[in-house]
């Protein structure tokens, strides 16, 4: 390669002759000279800042570096600390329910304290150990968030139980549909009062006066208030699951047909309509229309009602 060098002065040039391998490390030498001048202006610039105030960049980068595993510690906390607020809640749902489930099945108030932990004590505890790590603290409560959920499960079973037996509790006719009466007839086979001749008595007279409340004998719903030839004026309430009662030879009938009654309110008054000797209530307990003791179903509050002991007695009957 040939090349050519100009001077000032007019008419004045100079050739030289390159050669490729020389015009190579030329530009190399040029390129490594550069590289050279930019390392030197880098580290001078590095020196002079960190003379003049680069201590103070260097310390907020190591501050930055220290705080982040505290920043994410402090985030474990947070998330710790909403885990254990959840558990507190649902325990507090769960003691609410449970003195709930409580008072259905019939616990005196204060008997059990839901809102009190139980005494506990011991000897003092090994801390050669040290604290439960951040994994460890994980694990606790996860163990307590799944104890939560099956304490949870266990109340709803209880819960449901408990709802259950109350509620067939409360239709079933155990009531004493009169209050301190005396039994006039028992339940089985008798003389009947008309005829003289043996029959078939379905039910227990209660032997009251005229215009004596009578309370219905368990929850359900009035399915029949009306005359019948033979029982005068009648009540039929059913408790479901083909258990109806019967109330009969009443002076005035106070619910009707459709009517919801509750265990013990009043739905009609002791009379003597119908085929009747004297005034009485006629009470039967039947189970798919076929008789059945009331006795069976009242004999716990009969036995403290007055006349329980005089059972079987002449009195007006029918």
């Amino acid at each position: 390669m040939q090349l050519i060098l100009l001077s000032n002065k007019p008419g004045t040039t100079r050739s030289v002759l390159v050669s490729t391998r020389q015009l190579a490390f030329a530009i190399a030498g040029a390129a490594l000279l550069v590289i050279t001048a930019a390392t030197a202006l880098t580290y001078f610039g590095l020196r002079q800042l960190a003379d003049s105030g680069g201590a103070a960049v260097y310390g907020l980068l190591n501050a930055t570096l220290l705080q982040q595993p505290h920043s994410l510690a402090s985030a474990r906390l947070d998330s710790m600390a909403t885990r254990i607020g959840h558990l507190q809640a649902e325990t507090t749902v769960l003691n609410l329910r449970a003195e709930g489930i409580a008072a259905l099945a019939g616990l005196k108030p204060g008997e059990f304290r839901f809102d009190k932990t139980p005494g506990e004590g011991g000897p003092a505890p090994d801390v050669s150990s040290g604290w439960l790590s951040m994994g460890e603290l994980d694990s606790v409560l996860d163990r307590l968030g799944a104890q939560v959920g099956l304490h949870a499960d266990y109340l709803d079973a209880l819960e449901s139980g408990v709802l259950n037996y109350t509620v067939r509790k409360e239709l079933l006719p155990s009531m004493p549909p009169v209050a301190d009466a005396q039994i006039g007839s028992g339940f089985g086979v008798r003389t009947d009062p008309f005829t003289g001749q043996s029959a078939m008595h379905e039910g227990l007279d209660f032997v009251a006066a005229v215009g004596t409340p009578i309370m219905a004998a368990g929850s359900g719903v009035v399915v029949y208030a009306g005359f019948h030839h033979e029982f005068g004026n009648l009540v039929e309430i059913d408790h479901s699951d083909g258990v109806i009662t019967r109330y009969g030879h009443c002076s005035r009938l106070d619910v009707k047909v459709g009517d919801v009654v509750r265990r013990g309110q009043p739905i009609a008054a002791v009379g003597e309509t119908g085929r009747a000797t004297g005034p009485h209530l006629h009470f039967e307990v039947r189970y798919r229309n076929v008789a059945q003791n009331p006795g069976k179903y009242l004999r716990a509050d009969l036995r403290r009602a007055p006349g329980f002991a005089r059972l079987p007695v002449a009195k007006p009957q029918g």
